[in-house]
């Protein structure tokens, strides 16, 4: 039994809510998300912190607001980079 390679995607990264708090585990998951060749959009996003937030009001509503850019390309894949509240 042989093992298709797995597909590339396109991941873009959202920090809608908290920033990440553990920049090791973020630097790690990008490494071997790239090292699986997927192209990675918006990385900005794991490095913003406004407060206690991923970015500033704007910034984290721009991120979800070019999701629905009708003249823009849609990842395959929208990761939120931390869970919300709760």
């Amino acid at each position: 039994m042989s093992l298709q390679p797995a597909a590339s995607y396109t991941i873009r990264l959202l920090a809608p809510s908290g920033y990440p708090h553990d920049p090791d585990a973020i630097n790690r998951a990008l490494e071997r998300l790239s090292g699986a060749q997927h192209r990675i959009e918006n990385i900005e996003a794991t490095q913003r912190r406004f407060q206690r937030f991923g970015g500033t009001d704007g910034e984290r509503a721009g991120d979800l607001n070019r999701l629905a850019d009708p003249e823009r390309a849609l990842p395959d894949i929208a990761l939120a980079v931390r869970g919300g509240y709760g």
